[in-house]
């Protein structure tokens, strides 16, 4: 029952479920969390938690993520995407991110993981990560600007990640129904504005 977190950021519809199944919907920006699994329930969720420590963790759309800090901080991503940036860790007691087909380890860094049933797939942006797929044990070291995919039909290697996206074009004359992002009328005679996440290409 330990509070371990502080909702530091957060958008759109989410539930946080904790011990004993207790479930909370109604979070506040500020709320210190206990572990647990917080959930994005729309494409708009986004949410983000700081340990004590000021390392952080991000998800956003639909996802599910399991955290907690007993000993070492340790997450279990279910579903969906986690952005992190780590500071150091005690000595032997690095963040653990478990998958369904990958463990990660770090000590301190800044880097991406995003789950699906049979692969992952982890981006590292600043330092390095050690990635270990669990199908056949077989563990890999990501150096930044580097990513690896974990899946048992794909060679476990690094590759540079691709460039950030920093722009794009969207027809907003086609209007909500047909344009992607979160469209939001215009107010007062004000202009609409469409929302948008930006995320990296993938190769």
């Amino acid at each position: 029952d330990r509070e371990v977190v502080t909702i530091t950021g957060m958008n759109g519809s989410l539930q946080w479920t904790g011990g004993g199944g207790q479930v909370v919907q109604d979070l506040i920006l500020g709320d210190r969390l206990p572990g647990g699994t917080i959930e994005g329930q729309d494409p708009f969720s986004w949410i983000e938690l700081t340990f004590d420590d000021r390392s952080t963790i991000s998800t956003s759309g639909y996802s599910a993520l399991t955290f907690s800090e007993l000993g070492r901080k340790e997450l279990f991503l279910r579903s969906g995407s986690v952005s992190l940036s780590v500071k150091p860790q005690p000595q032997g007691k690095p963040m653990s991110i478990q998958t369904s087909s990958a463990i990660i380890e770090v000590v301190g860094t800044a880097f991406e993981v995003e789950a699906e049933q049979a692969s992952t797939l982890v981006d590292v942006r600043e330092g390095r990560v050690q990635v270990k797929r669990l199908s056949d044990g077989k563990a890999v070291e990501v150096p930044a600007n580097h990513q690896v995919i974990a899946a048992a039909d794909i060679e476990l290697n690094p590759t540079p990640a691709p460039e950030a996206l920093d722009h794009w074009t969207s027809r907003l004359r086609l209007g909500p129904e047909h344009t992607l992002g979160r469209w939001r009328p215009g107010s007062n005679g004000g202009l609409p504005v469409l929302g948008a996440v930006p995320y990296r290409a993938t190769s």
